[in-house]
């Protein structure tokens, strides 16, 4: 699996605590469709100075969310969301990387449901520029079955966490398992004790 920003997003997004902080704060989608960006008393209004500012503000995002300013983090987000559907395009996989990002704030915030609409929306864009079986989207639906099962969705997780293990299978050229296969079907032994199969699996990896 090629090592891109995407994936090393999605992979610290893995081992992600749930972190609740009382908030009602809604994601809502119309502050992430302005026409026209201003930033320090300026326009943005060439891709090459949107690039430019994302970077800034993506590195203060990370600062703010290392210090748990979960809502300075989210409003930074949101801003960057708006410069790279605008500048970037509404379906590149860097779009679908931030509202990964957002998902995992809501999710620190105790929003499930909210992170849940980030990530299917983000799933949705991987799919239209990468493909359905690209290997990137493994890590996509693990994530999302995880999200499924601290709703306690466990139906929804296992089809998700099964997506994933289909589509590992897909891109790998040997049969040897992969971690990620691993967790996936860890989860799936959990939540389904009479499943030998996986539980035969699951025991070869260990």
């Amino acid at each position: 699996m090629k090592l891109n920003k995407n994936f090393i997003l999605k992979i610290t997004l893995l081992f992600s605590f749930i972190f609740p902080i009382f908030s009602s704060e809604n994601f809502i989608a119309s502050n992430l469709f302005a026409e026209n960006y201003i930033t320090n008393n300026r326009i943005i209004n060439t891709k090459e100075e949107a690039e430019e500012e994302i970077k800034k503000l993506i590195n203060q995002a990370y600062k703010f969310e290392e210090e748990n300013l979960l809502n300075d983090t989210y409003n930074l987000l949101k801003q960057i969301l708006i410069l790279e559907k605008k500048f970037l395009g509404e379906n590149n996989p860097q779009v679908a990387a931030t509202l990964f990002w957002i998902g995992e704030i809501y999710i620190k915030k105790g929003l499930l449901k909210n992170a849940e609409d980030c990530y299917l929306r983000a799933l949705e864009i991987e799919e239209k520029s990468l493909g359905k079986s690209h290997s990137d989207l493994a890590i996509t639906y693990y994530l999302i079955g995880d999200l499924y099962q601290q709703q306690g969705l466990y139906r929804k997780a296992e089809e998700n966490f099964l997506r994933a293990l289909e589509i590992e299978e897909i891109n790998q050229d040997n049969n040897k398992m992969t971690y990620l296969e691993y967790l996936s079907l860890l989860e799936i032994f959990i939540n389904n004790k009479d499943c030998i199969e996986k539980q035969r699996k699951i025991s070869y990896v260990l």
